[in-house]
């Protein structure tokens, strides 16, 4: 139409459609609706300012304020509506009462005029008779009503209507009407032109309704007899033309089924939230009906003598939510993570993936409108887009609006005002009523496909108790369940089925009364199911019968936190949660057994010591490790050390004996190697901290793996807690592989397991089974060695020499590409590093069936020498304030005296005798060898020009905390942080997000990881980019939308161009070079870097013990169950403390673990300090249950 649209919003809705669409948008200043868009002379305002010709109200706030559209008007604005007298006469509902008498149209029995008082009302009410509806004056939506059926429930309602009444509309008066108890709600949509002329555009049946809110709207009211509908409106023109109504307006009536009357319910003096369904079977665009008749320009409309528009077919609209149907229809809060709604109907919808919704304003969402060419069609049409229809992120009424267009209530079209009342909503799901320490969603074997990208499978900790768990409820082993750590949830099922709890031993009730552990049992609608504290073994599983059904995101249901994926919105269980289930069976009623697994051999506590199976190599002796010193990490013991986690689960242990001095290109420690590809289980070295890493852990790093937990010994890890002891014992793969086999039929079978030490010879401590070589590949010239990583791993190493080499990154890059055109058969995954490559190959394959599939794959193809290569410009803000505070964190929690500290930048300068680190970020070009360094598509990248490759060091420990968009250097190579992650490179500043959360899908593995690179992607790098960065100030970084800082531009690189390039700089990089060596030479930490880190021990470590000698007094012994910190303490010495109150808390493994009181009584003795180290079995309290009644 030509018009340039202004809109309005808030801070708090900053984000909304209305504001990005509109041509201009102006800021409502103030927090509250009040202060923002209830205030009409801000608005008004806002509107002058910026030179607006009119204001149109929409359906909301101010819509109907006759006082806001009479000061529009006195403003010299037009309003895009009734006039404010015509607002005001037939807004308020006896007014409206009065018009509806003398224009002859039937209204409900009532009070002729406002009650003013509680005594007038009981008054009126003696005269009218119960039931009867107290309403506002004022307003609509359902808000101001309320049904009364006797004079006490009156004196209830009074005062609560009036107060609503006023805050929401800013009119407190009310009335009475005689309640109708079997009626429908009727609406007829009119338009005026203000001089008399009135049309009736349809009628509407609004009667499915909760709490007077209307929930699904449909047009024509096919229900009601034909010649009513024409009564009804004729009866609107009647009323709007009396008072020569103008725009847009709704006449509401209630029609009794049993008479066939109907009688006035209310005018709404605005757009109705309905409007589409209209709009669908007449063909009018009512907001431009509106427009026009604003400008007088509605001629065309009015043209007619009959007052009534055609229409043709029928539509149903139905109104999304956010609100929980089973909570009561608690209005809901959170982020959109998922939004997938129908093109085969019209969307109304103001949200989008990211969008943050909060209970601050209405939750409708969306509106859905289904047209048919007749009712039955658009039922048919709008339960088919009900069923596409996906929102996550936050709980919607989608369910429940399914269910209501499959009743047969609502089929047959025989519902009523009421009928919602009596609706049985069935929902196949379970309540969070506590989360426990921990409890995440996983499914087995997880988001497997992706590790090439830097995303990780997640999946049970424990695999064998969670298959174990699907199997005892008849689930498939790899159905989605809930993984608990520690301590278990408490949960309100709301259907029946069959669940099993497996794992660790805890107790577990259903109402409170006891149930047995690994076995399965029924449990019926509305039963609470309660898992308690682990008493041996660390992991709980929870499997139901049918499945945990949350939506699939890139293959899989399982949780990973670090990138926000899979489970309920990423993320660990929190109350309030709602679970969906799948669908199963109905649990069988009769009494039949139910199975019962296998023991699991999780041993007792305290004191427990795992012996678990480990692959060696694929590093070992004499290469990285002394003989003596790789048999020493076989034969020692080590302990889980309380900072594990789903990452990895640290190990405090034999010291390595280390074969060579630095990690040389690498990095300057020992343990450094080039970022090579890991495997699941792979036990590495991060400095001198040994690390097993786990189901959630980085698949790309720099670190020396001296072996790797064999596939079927993995669930072990799952079990083991902090504090508990671990041998490692080497083992062949074939012996790995039987181990598998065996492991997989008991299972299946519920049959004994089997056990690791009956495949091992007697007399094995590790050191000589076998080597990690399973041979080389020679082709072309080429040597190319392969070593084990594990029992369903391997580790191609191109190249002899420890140094990057762009040859051999081209070789890497061909024989991956290779492998995604021509795939070598069996193996599943290829992941590249700086000069390896990972493969993930079947169980079951020989390694030598592998090898020889390798080598025919490697003679089959020739390597080019020219690649395809985009470069990619970033920006950078050069140490900035959140790597800094970054560092800061790591300084003030983990290690406080380090090289590297208080500035990793100065650190570099100095390591590498620079002055000017910036010229050195800003002029490199990095070329993306691998992804996934950290996480989530994070570049492994290395300087083309080696004059741009710097000495460094990675952190010994490693950060438990790196901000996303981070820029860190480690050794030669810069890595870009895609997830707040733990990380070991020196930050040097920050970029752009290179990860985009909007274009995660569901279910497409496949596309996604053929598609690297192309916009459907959440990833931004493929291997072989180029990043160049430019300098840009923080707050710019910050304020910019990426797609403003980023350009891509496409090429290719050359690599013999490239390696003429560099023999004619070779005396300047040798120079270079050189003054590197004897800068890092003369550094005076070189020493320290290159000695293992040994953490000091603090003298106020003492301090953590609070009162040692009081501990020996008689009482109740509180004693940790994990080691870790205690913190936020509830209880002080002398103070009294009630049986299962909280007493502290102790952080162990990234979680907040309750101490809880066993007894009532008074505490004699605290034994730490509150932020104390404490150990596992150490005594923090005495109790004195003597005291119990004392004291107060």
């Amino acid at each position: 139409m030509g018009i340039e649209a202004v809109s309005i919003y808030t801070t708090a809705d900053a984000g909304s459609p209305h504001v990005r669409d509109a041509d201009t948008s102006l800021r409502l200043q103030g927090s509250s609706v009040a202060e923002t868009y209830l205030d009409g002379a801000q608005v008004i305002r806002l509107a002058k300012s910026a030179g607006a010709d009119a204001i149109i109200p929409g359906y909301g706030f101010l819509a109907e304020s006759a006082d806001f559209a009479r000061a529009v008007e006195e403003a010299g604005l037009v309003w895009i509506g009734p006039t404010a007298e015509q607002m005001s006469d037939l807004g308020l509902k006896h007014r409206a009462r009065e018009i509806a008498v003398a224009s002859k149209v039937p209204v409900v029995p009532g009070s002729p005029q406002l009650v003013m008082s509680l005594a007038d009302a009981h008054e009126e009410a003696e005269r009218l008779g119960f039931p009867l509806m107290l309403k506002s004056t004022a307003g609509g939506g359902g808000i101001g009503l309320r049904c009364c059926r006797d004079a006490e429930s009156l004196a209830d309602a009074f005062d609560a209507v009036q107060r609503l009444a006023a805050v929401n509309f800013g009119e407190a008066g009310v009335f009475l009407e005689r309640y109708i108890e079997n009626s429908r709600h009727i609406e007829v949509q009119i338009l005026g032109d203000g001089t008399g002329r009135v049309l009736a555009l349809s009628e509407r049946d609004c009667s499915l309704q909760r709490r007077h809110q209307k929930v699904v709207e449909e047009c024509p009211a096919f229900a009601v007899p034909a010649q009513v509908r024409a009564s009804m409106r004729a009866s609107a023109i009647r009323l709007a033309a009396a008072v020569k109504y103008r725009n847009v307006g709704t006449v509401e009536y209630i029609y009794d089924i049993d008479t066939q009357e109907y009688y006035l319910l209310e005018v709404n003096t605005r757009l109705q939230v309905e409007h589409p369904v209209t709009e669908s079977v007449t063909g009018l665009d009512l907001v431009e009906c509106m427009l026009k008749v604003a400008r007088g320009d509605c001629g065309q409309l009015f043209d007619g003598e009959t007052g009534t528009i055609s229409q043709q077919g029928a539509s149903i609209e139905v109104r999304v939510y956010a609100e929980s149907p089973l909570e009561n229809f608690r209005p809901c809060a959170g982020s959109i993570t998922s939004l997938s709604l129908p093109s085969s109907l019209r969307v109304d919808a103001w949200v989008d993936v990211g969008t943050e919704v909060s209970t601050r304003y209405d939750p409708l969402l969306a509106k859905l409108i289904a047209t048919g060419r007749d009712r039955r069609e658009a039922l048919q049409r709008l339960a088919a887009g009900l069923r596409e229809t996906r929102i996550e992120g936050v709980q919607t009424n989608l369910e429940y609006l399914r269910q209501i267009v499959s009743w047969s209530l609502f089929q047959t079209g025989s519902y009523t005002t009421k009928s919602l009342d009596f609706f049985l909503f069935q929902d196949s799901s379970f309540n969070v009523i506590e989360s426990g320490a921990m409890t995440t969603i996983q499914d087995y074997p997880g988001r497997t496909g992706l590790w090439s990208i830097g995303i990780p499978p997640s999946g049970p900790m424990d695999h064998l108790s969670f298959r174990l768990a699907n199997r005892l409820v008849g689930n498939d082993q790899g159905a989605a369940a809930l993984e608990c750590t520690f301590q278990g949830p408490t949960l309100k099922f709301h259907c029946d089925t069959i669940v099993a709890v497996v794992g660790a031993e805890a107790p577990v009730t259903v109402d409170g009364e006891p149930r047995p552990s690994n076995e399965s049992f029924p449990l019926q609608a509305g039963q609470v199911l309660a898992v308690g504290s682990v008493e041996n073994g660390y992991r709980m599983y929870i499997a139901v019968a049918g499945g945990i059904n949350t939506p699939m995101v890139m293959g899989s249901r399982a949780t990973f936190e670090v990138g926000n994926l899979g489970g309920k919105n990423g993320s660990k269980l929190q109350p309030g949660d709602i679970i969906p289930i799948g669908a199963s069976p109905p649990p069988s009623k009769a009494s039949e057994h139910l199975p019962v697994c296998p023991d699991i051999p999780i041993p007792s506590q305290p004191n427990a010591c795992w012996t678990i199976g480990v692959v060696p190599g694929p590093h070992g002796a004499p290469d990285y490790f002394t003989q003596d010193g790789l048999a020493t990490l076989f034969a020692g013991e080590w302990r889980v050390h309380h900072n594990s986690n789903r990452l990895g689960v640290r190990l405090t242990g034999p010291r390595p004996q280390w074969a060579r001095e630095t990690g040389g290109e690498a990095g300057l420690h020992p343990s450094n190697i080039h970022d090579s590809p890991y495997s699941i289980g792979s036990v590495s070295f991060t400095g001198d901290e040994a690390v097993v890493l786990t189901c959630d852990g980085p698949s790309l790093g720099g670190f020396v793996v001296f072996c790797v937990v064999a596939s079927s010994e993995m669930w072990k890890l799952g079990q083991a807690r902090p504090g508990d002891t671990i041998r490692l014992r080497a083992m062949s793969t074939e012996s790995a592989s039987r181990l598998d086999r065996e492991l997989s039929a008991s299972i299946q079978g519920l049959s004994e397991l089997p056990k690791l030490e009956n495949l091992l010879p007697e007399d094995n401590k590790g050191a000589g089974v076998g080597t990690p070589m399973v041979g080389a590949i020679e082709c072309g010239g080429d040597k190319v060695l392969v070593r084990q990583a594990g029992d369903r791993s391997m580790l191609l190493e191109f190249g002899e020499d420890e140094i990057f080499d762009l040859e051999q990154s081209f070789k890497i890059q061909a024989f991956c590409q290779n492998h995604a055109s021509t795939p070598i058969e069996g193996i599943h995954e290829v992941t590249p590093g700086v000069r390896t490559v990972h493969l993930i190959y079947a169980s079951g394959l020989s390694p030598d069936t592998v090898l020889a599939r390798l080598s025919r794959h490697m003679c089959s193809y020739v390597v080019p020498t020219r690649m395809l290569s985009r470069t990619l410009h970033l920006p950078l803000a050069f140490d900035d304030s959140v790597s800094q505070a970054a560092v800061e964190r790591y300084a003030a929690s983990i290690r406080s005296e380090a090289p590297w500290l208080p500035s990793n930048v100065a650190f570099l300068e100095k390591l590498n005798g620079l002055d000017d680190l910036p010229s050195i970020l800003y002029n490199a070009s990095y070329l993306v060898l691998g992804l996934g360094d950290v996480f989530l598509g994070s570049p492994c990248a290395v300087p083309l020009d080696p004059r741009h490759r710097l000495f460094g060091t990675k952190y010994n420990p490693s950060r438990s905390f790196t901000p996303r968009r981070s820029v860190g250097i480690g050794g030669n190579y810069c890595c870009i942080y895609a997830t707040d992650s733990p990380g070991g490179y020196q930050l040097v500043g920050r970029t752009v997000d290179i990860w985009d959360a909007k274009s995660v899908q569901a279910d497409q593995v496949q596309l996604m990881a053929k598609g690297s690179g192309k916009a459907d992607v959440p990833w931004m790098f493929r291997p072989f980019d180029v990043i160049k960065f430019y300098a840009v100030a923080e707050s710019e970084l910050d304020a910019a939308p990426a797609s403003k800082l980023i350009k891509v531009t496409e090429g290719e690189l050359d690599l013999e161009e490239y390696q003429a390039w560099l023999a004619s700089q070779k005396d300047s990089i040798d120079a270079m070079a050189a003054h590197r060596e004897d800068s890092m030479s003369k550094s005076p930490f070189l020493p320290e870097l290159r000695q293992p880190y040994k953490p000091k021990t603090a003298s106020a470590d003492v301090a953590d013990v609070a009162s040692s000698s009081g501990l020996n007094l008689a009482g109740e012994k509180v004693k940790a169950m994990m080691p870790g910190r205690c913190y936020n303490f509830q209880v002080k010495d002398g103070g009294m403390v009630k049986k299962g109150e909280i007493l502290m808390w102790v952080e162990s493994s990234k979680m907040e673990i309750e101490i809880r009181s066993p007894v009532s009584g008074r505490c004699v003795a605290l034994g730490v300090r509150e932020g104390g180290l404490v150990d596992a079995g150490q005594t923090l309290l005495t109790i004195d249950p003597a005291h119990e009644n004392g004291g107060k």
